[in-house]
């Protein structure tokens, strides 16, 4: 069984919603993330975006500009300033609007969905857990919405500032959420 809290009540267009669990998360039990605000557009949603905030610690509004509000669709929690493996959804998502790029980036596809990992992954690796809800997560997303496989992202370009780097654990991300 999962967990949703909204916070604050009643639910607000500048507020977090988040999905969060001690116990294996079932793809069905990620229904909520179809619970937006706008109808989600058959076919629109194009692709997946995957990158790390760039920061030992954070949640869905830390790695946002304060000046422009959240940057991504979903971040998920390293366990320092939000839980471990917990799943944000921010309003960009709920109200189905694109993401901001990723900061070292020039654009974003507005119809590519945008997930943040809270960590810096030159510093550190993914938890187990994070890793585990991004592959629930990636999957959910492929299959409710048609996604291909070669249409999800890792940001790892070399010339960028924010990328996955080498200790993301890139083989077993991979293999995780295309399949």
């Amino acid at each position: 069984m999962f967990l949703l809290a909204l916070s604050p009540d009643p639910l607000k267009p500048d507020s977090q919603t988040v999905l969060w669990n001690t116990e294996p998360v079932e793809s069905d039990e990620l229904g909520v993330v179809f619970q937006t605000d706008r109808p989600i557009q058959p076919g629109y949603w194009s692709g997946i975006l995957i990158h790390h905030s760039k920061t030992p610690a954070g949640n869905g509004v830390s790695p946002a500009d304060p000046h422009l509000g959240e940057k991504d669709h979903f971040v998920i929690g390293n366990g320092q300033g939000a839980l471990d493996g917990e799943i944000q959804i921010s309003s960009r998502w709920r109200l189905q609007t694109g993401a901001l790029p990723p900061p070292g980036t020039q654009g974003i596809d507005r119809r590519c969905i945008s997930i943040c990992l809270v960590g810096d992954f030159d510093q550190t690796e993914p938890t187990d857990l994070q890793m585990d809800r991004l592959s629930l997560l990636v999957r959910t997303l492929r299959t409710r919405l048609g996604i291909p496989a070669e249409r999800v992202w890792m940001l790892s370009d070399r010339t960028t500032t924010d990328r996955i780097q080498a200790r993301f654990p890139r083989s077993r991300g991979e293999s995780a959420f295309i399949r």
